[in-house]
């Protein structure tokens, strides 16, 4: 009689252990079950947020791309006639006629444009040297910029990098600063990431350079060095807009 009851009590046992250890089982996959579903969610929510900034980036790059192109061809007209030497900024029509001198008197022609900066207001530039130019006409300091005075016609004409637009582009970035001030960019991929830094980094270079441009061209410094830069930054920005779109 005691071992059947020592018997049953065994089984009874060896019952709860199977039944604990069951349900525990139980318990661990639907712990790891429910882990894995709200890491897949995350997942899917960190993708869909990926695609809406690449969707959102994309749109950005495209428009500022439109921008760029027009201030490439804008910025490549302006140099290549500041170049040429042919860039007018300033005519006086009718020189020859207006006074009774000859171009060719420099001493004469000295005076006359005393006189004209004396109207203007321009002091810093009364009893600045002409120089005879080999090609005719002269050349003068305005500012720093080196100018061509010469005839065209019966026209007194100056040619040099004077009375510039510099025109910079304004490009967005609101995209990338957005992305970047939530923590979004964490779940992008790496060659992604490393394309926009690149892309928004140059844009930020551009910037800055297109600030200096601006800050030498109203202080009347030559501006010609940094529009260079900027002409540079310009073109790459387009390459770098082009292969994004391209490629996503």
């Amino acid at each position: 009689m005691l071992r059947k009851r020592s018997a049953s009590k065994k089984q009874s046992s060896d019952w709860s252990l199977r039944t604990i250890l069951l349900e525990s089982f139980f318990i661990v996959m639907a712990l790891l079950l429910a882990l894995w579903l709200n890491d897949w969610n995350n997942e899917r929510n960190n993708q869909k947020l990926v695609d809406q900034i690449l969707e959102s980036a994309r749109q950005e790059i495209s428009d500022n791309l439109e921008i760029i192109e027009q201030t490439v061809e804008y910025r490549g007209d302006l140099l290549r006639e500041i170049r040429s030497g042919k860039r007018v900024i300033q005519r006086i029509e009718n020189f020859s006629e207006m006074v009774s001198f000859s171009f060719s008197d420099r001493e004469a022609l000295s005076e006359f444009m005393d006189e004209m900066f004396l109207r203007e207001g321009i002091v810093d530039l009364i009893g600045n040297e002409l120089y005879p130019a080999p090609d005719g006409g002269y050349w003068m300091s305005f500012f720093g910029n080196p100018v061509k005075i010469d005839l065209d016609g019966n026209d007194l004409v100056a040619y040099g990098p004077g009375n510039i637009q510099l025109r910079p582009a304004f490009l967005s970035d609101v995209v990338w600063t957005t992305a970047n001030a939530s923590n979004a960019l964490i779940h992008m991929d790496f060659d992604t990431l490393s394309l926009l830094a690149d892309i928004y980094s140059t844009q930020k270079s551009y910037h800055e350079i297109s600030q200096q441009a601006l800050r030498l061209l109203y202080s009347q410094v030559s501006v010609v060095s940094a529009m260079e830069d900027m002409y540079w930054l310009e073109n790459d920005l387009k390459q770098k807009y082009t292969a994004f779109l391209e490629t996503f």
